[in-house]
């Protein structure tokens, strides 16, 4: 099985952590993942073969695809789940691996943005409406700067939507099929 590194699962191990005031501790648990994922890119011997990061605003199913398109991942395989709406840290993650992994990025924006902020509304971790507004612009800036960039990055481009009985789907708009199957080979 892969192995993940998440953002908001950093958040609970922070003392004093409370749903209720998440984006107080949002910060310190992205320096979190971040050290994190240093640790596990410059293990020697090179443990991964494969890194995928997931890409896209508060509440577009990062976590949820995750779980359901990429849980038989093999154990040489990174996945880096987060919004990425800042420049610096795709940059930062990007330069370490190219040329050293078969690097994907898997861009998830949601069909309808207006359900998508309810559920970010409705959520246990509570975050300021800003916080949704600059993760989703954030990470569109850095999905075009990723496919103008980085020709190296297998980049994937998902709608995800909300079915009548809640469950989330996703559609793939870019990227090849064979791009798509090549994610689940080990």
């Amino acid at each position: 099985m892969a192995h993940t590194i998440d953002i908001d699962s950093f958040k609970e191990k922070i003392a004093g952590y409370n749903n209720e005031k998440a984006s107080e501790f949002h910060r310190e648990s992205a320096k979190m993942a971040d050290q994190a994922y240093r640790l596990e890119v410059s293990k020697k011997p090179k443990q991964y073969k494969r890194i995928i990061f997931l890409c896209g605003g508060s509440a577009t199913g990062k976590t949820e695809f995750s779980k359901t398109y990429l849980g038989d991942e093999p154990e040489t395989t990174l996945i880096f789940d987060s919004t990425f709406s800042g420049m610096d840290g795709m940059k930062s993650k990007l330069s370490k691996v190219k040329n050293k992994y078969e690097v994907f990025v898997i861009f998830i924006q949601p069909s309808d943005l207006i359900k998508t902020f309810v559920t970010f509304t409705g959520r246990e971790r509570k975050f300021h409406y800003s916080h949704f507004v600059r993760t989703h612009s954030g990470s569109r800036k850095i999905a075009l700067y990723v496919l103008e960039h980085y020709d190296m990055v297998n980049f994937l481009y998902f709608i995800s939507s909300i079915d009548e009985r809640g469950k989330m789907n996703f559609k793939e708009t870019i990227g090849t099929r064979d791009t798509h199957h090549r994610i689940n080979k080990t």
